[in-house]
């Protein structure tokens, strides 16, 4: 069935949560990401890629909100759903099932699993490397978040590899002085 409306109102939900977020009212995005998440399951069901973007949208402003315990089975669900649905992997596919790796490893991280957090993380890169050539700054960010959890469990060696390949990406991709540049030059110099 298609329902256009729905799908219109799914739309306007996604856009006013980012405006939330940018005026840091967690609690009205909460409510919004909650009602984009059930309109997503009534309209696509709940093994569609929608759903997934509108879990994973949920559990970034649990995330936020320092919900880590809540955020970490929406994540698990998304990362299910994308492994089940079995599409060949599109950069779309691939940036959104990357993007709920990077978020479930990152909660993992936030709730101490440093090692759990590294294997999701690895998993991030490996969806993502495929498309270096075309999306870098991507790459780069899964490098630098897997040297981060290196850096938590104490695994400075690795980290600092990890950090010279994000290094070297973002200052072909973004340049010298790029914020995420320097975020990166930053945290390999204090390591």
């Amino acid at each position: 069935m298609f329902n256009i409306s729905g799908r219109i109102k799914i739309t306007q939900e996604t856009r006013r949560i980012q405006n939330l977020l940018s005026q840091l009212n967690l609690s009205d995005a909460l409510d919004a990401a909650c009602r984009v998440r059930d309109l997503s399951a009534q309209i696509y069901g709940l093994n569609h890629v929608n759903y997934v973007l509108s879990i994973n949208n949920l559990a970034g402003v649990l995330f936020k909100l320092g919900n880590y315990q809540d955020a970490e089975p929406l994540l698990s669900q998304a990362i299910a759903i994308m492994r089940n649905t079995k599409k060949s992997i599109s950069p779309f596919h691939a940036d959104l099932y990357s993007a709920c790796l990077n978020g479930l490893a990152e909660t993992k991280r936030m709730l101490g699993a440093y090692e759990e957090s590294i294997t999701i993380h690895e998993e991030a890169l490996a969806v993502r490397e495929p498309f270096e050539f075309n999306h870098p700054e991507e790459v780069a960010q899964s490098l630098q978040h897997l040297a981060e959890a290196h850096i938590e469990a104490g695994h400075t060696d690795k980290a600092r590899t990890l950090l010279e390949r994000a290094l070297n990406l973002r200052t072909r991709s973004l340049g010298e002085n790029h914020p995420d540049t320097i975020r990166t030059r930053d945290t390999l110099a204090i390591i």
